[in-house]
C-alpha cells in the first residue's frame, strides 16, 4: 500500500468517524485517528499473513512468530520487547538474530 493511499484512508477514517459520530468530534484529537488507524492496520496484516517490518511493529512480547532475517533466512523466534533495545531469541537453532520483518505463525490445521 502507497504512503499516499495510506494517507487518503486516513482522511475517509478521520471524516466517516466525525459524520457517524458527532459526539466525538470534540473529544478525538488527531493522535486518536492515528491510534485507530495503526489497530486497524495491525489487524489486517496479522488477519493477512503478511510479512510486517520490525521498524513498523514489533510483535507481542515473548510470542513465537516467523521472522525473516538480515540475511534472508525465516527462523522461528520471538522478541523481549520490554527491553530496550528489544531483544530477539530464537527458538530451535538461531544463527541470524537480526529480523528485519515478521510474521504471525500460522493457525494449526484443523482436524
Amino acid at each position: 500500500m502507497t504512503e499516499q493511499l495510506k494517507e487518503r484512508l486516513k482522511e475517509i477514517l478521520s471524516k466517516k468517524l466525525f459524520e457517524n459520530y458527532p459526539t466525538l468530534a470534540g473529544r478525538l484529537q488527531h493522535g486518536h485517528v492515528e491510534k485507530i488507524w495503526d489497530a486497524m492496520a495491525k489487524a489486517y496484516s496479522l488477519d493477512r499473513q503478511e510479512w510486517i517490518s520490525v521498524k513498523d511493529m514489533l510483535p507481542e512480547d515473548e510470542i513465537p512468530v516467523l521472522v525473516y532475517t538480515i540475511d534472508g533466512y525465516i527462523q522461528n523466534a520471538y522478541v523481549v520487547v520490554n527491553t530496550s533495545p528489544p531483544i530477539w531469541h530464537g527458538v530451535g537453532h538461531w544463527k541470524h538474530p537480526k529480523p528485519t520483518h515478521w510474521m504471525p505463525l500460522p493457525n494449526p490445521p484443523q482436524q
